[in-house]
């Protein structure tokens, strides 16, 4: 089955949404308010989906305008709609959520319900699958919501509808087919509704295009002929289920995705990789040949760097590599790093039978050593690692070379080197991977001519690697994967995205340690690691710190700091308590 553990809540407030708007007329948000009647829902559809404003403002502006000033029960109905537009996505933050949500309550002249009533747990998990552009449409996801509702209320009994999966879609698919524009189809939304209410029958899959694709792929394991692409999957899945490790725990996102995507890069035809990051930098690298992996401070830019490495050369043209450690160099760059280190220059060398004498010979750099060694060795991939790439002087370190290195150049133009005088070109089979840190001042001064020869693929903060970390003492309980968002939201609002915090930090509380261990490890982390970094992006902005750490700044009695200097140094249960309220 493809329900998720992960998804209850989930399930569980659609079960909710159901119970209190379709079956019910009342809202989801207020429930003591009767908003959803097949009058207002007709009044809403008659005010927005029959009279479509072509303009070219923003939804929220043409939306103010169709349904006015006069209709506190239609703007109840929207903050509603958005509430459950909003459960499938996971990459929708929650301010923006909140704030639509909380722009239609305001439309409405309703007061929202409390952050911790329990109503917004769904929001707090952020959502069971990627949205795309089109679902980020939110008329079209709005309409058939709304349109599915009146649907609904029109049936002799709506519960036994909508028990039944097949009539539930079968209502669904009626409506789409009556919506003449087909980019007003919001097939995306139907995959949603599906999957939330009957998460045994239905994949977490919103995209028909991937539905497709996993049906073409694994058709053998179709039984019994159907056009019903729901039901060809929900036998693919049946079979795989059986012989899979996962078992029922089968995901085709998770688990499967590298057999079925269309598009997943393989080298030498090796086996794919197993993680979407790795998928990424593949088909960058197979494509561009340079790559550099840029993000914030903890964002594991080094880790990602080398595993990349490993699998650009563990699968080689003349095999499986049983050694990896010839094939990949890894420099770091900084301000003295030059040509002479990198390609190639004169270096002193005491000559004579004491040593008494001079002389300077011609010493090739690393990358020149690196070309040469696999231009003469084509059956293997080779790849050079440069962290902190924006650290180093690029036109001085790459000098005339920063031509050879773009893919269309490689193997066939040359430059002749200034002090050997040798013919040099950069051998198709050296993939080169840097590292950025987007937080670092000197990111300014990245040479424009570098950039345009690298694909950059950006590495954000995750913090649900961290949701299973809780940690606790007295009465406080902190989970790290809500503090990390909540914290970066805040730095993000403030000082930019490339400043916020990343998760790698805290990924040593994931060990199995006790809670007294966890509680002093998180102490060393916060006091002598984000700290100092913290206050190095606010640096003489502390009023711009004390609104991201305002508990750190405000204490009950005595003075509070006035600077970030002198920060509040907290530890244990107090630290605790005041990440809680960061």
């Amino acid at each position: 089955m493809a329900r998720r553990i992960q998804d209850q809540t989930l399930y569980d407030t659609f079960d909710l949404f159901k119970n209190r708007c379709l079956l019910k007329d009342s809202s989801l948000l207020w429930p003591d308010r009767p908003l959803w009647t097949p009058e207002n829902l007709k009044k809403w559809k008659e005010r927005v989906i029959d009279s479509p404003d072509l303009g070219t403002q923003s939804f929220t502006e043409k939306l103010e305008r169709q349904l006015g000033e006069s209709y506190p029960e239609l703007w109840g109905i929207t903050a509603d709609l958005h509430y459950v537009y909003y459960l499938p996505s996971v990459n929708i933050k929650l301010d923006t959520r909140l704030k639509n949500i909380q722009w239609a309550a305001e439309k409405a002249g309703y007061d929202l319900p409390d952050f911790d009533n329990p109503i917004w747990e769904a929001h707090r998990k952020l959502g069971f699958c990627k949205t795309s552009f089109k679902y980020h449409i939110r008329y079209a996801q709005l309409s058939l919501l709304v349109l599915f509702a009146i649907k609904v209320k029109e049936q002799q009994d709506r519960r036994a509808v909508l028990e039944d999966a097949h009539r539930v879609q079968m209502l669904l698919e009626e409506i789409l087919d009556s919506i003449p524009n087909k980019m007003d189809r919001a097939i995306d939304m139907r995959h949603a509704i599906l999957y939330l209410m009957f998460p045994d029958q239905y994949e977490r899959i919103i995209s028909t295009s991937d539905k497709q694709q996993i049906a073409e792929y694994y058709k053998k394991y179709i039984s019994t002929p159907t056009d019903d692409l729901d039901q060809q999957i929900l036998q693919i899945r049946e079979k795989l289920s059986k012989a899979h490790p996962q078992g029922h725990l089968l995901d085709f996102y998770d688990h499967l995705k590298h057999e079925w995507k269309k598009g997943i890069p393989v080298v030498n035809g090796g086996p794919p990789p197993d993680n979407e990051i790795l998928q990424q930098a593949a088909r960058l690298l197979l494509q561009f040949k340079n790559l550099i992996l840029a993000g914030p401070p903890g964002t594991g830019k080094t880790y990602w760097a080398d595993r990349i490495a490993e699998y650009m050369v563990t699968v080689q043209p003349a095999g499986k590599a049983s050694n990896t450690a010839p094939f990949i160099h890894k420099i770091t760059l900084h301000q003295s790093y030059a040509y002479e280190d990198f390609i190639e220059g004169l270096r002193p060398r005491l000559t004579g039978n004491t040593n008494s004498s001079l002389s300077f010979e011609i010493k090739p750099g690393i990358f020149r050593q690196l070309c040469l060694q696999a231009e003469h060795d084509p059956r293997h991939n080779y790849v050079l690692v440069i962290d902190e790439i924006n650290r180093g002087n690029i036109a001085k370190v790459f000098g005339e070379l920063i031509t050879l290195i773009e893919a269309d150049k490689r193997g066939k133009w040359t430059v002749v080197l200034p002090y050997s005088k040798d013919t040099f070109c950069v051998p198709p089979n050296l993939y080169i991977i840097g590292t950025m840190n987007t937080a670092d001042r000197s990111i300014a001064l990245m040479d424009v001519a570098l950039r345009r020869r690298f694909a950059f693929l950006d590495l954000i903060p995750d913090p649900t690697l961290l949701d299973t970390i809780v940690i606790s003492t007295g009465e406080q309980e902190l989970n790290l994967g809500e503090f990390l968002r909540k914290l970066n939201r805040s730095i993000t609002e403030l000082r930019g995205a490339d400043f916020q915090i990343g998760h790698s930090y805290f990924l040593p509380l994931k060990e199995n340690k006790s809670n007294k261990d966890k509680v002093q490890l998180l102490d060393d982390i916060w006091n002598f690691q984000i700290v100092p970094l913290l206050k190095e992006y606010f640096y003489g902005q502390s009023d711009l710190l004390r609104q991201v750490l305002p508990s750190f700044f405000e204490i009950d009695e005595g003075t509070s700091p006035s600077t970030a200097a002198n920060l509040l140094n907290l530890h244990e249960e107090d630290l605790l308590a005041a990440l809680y309220q960061v």
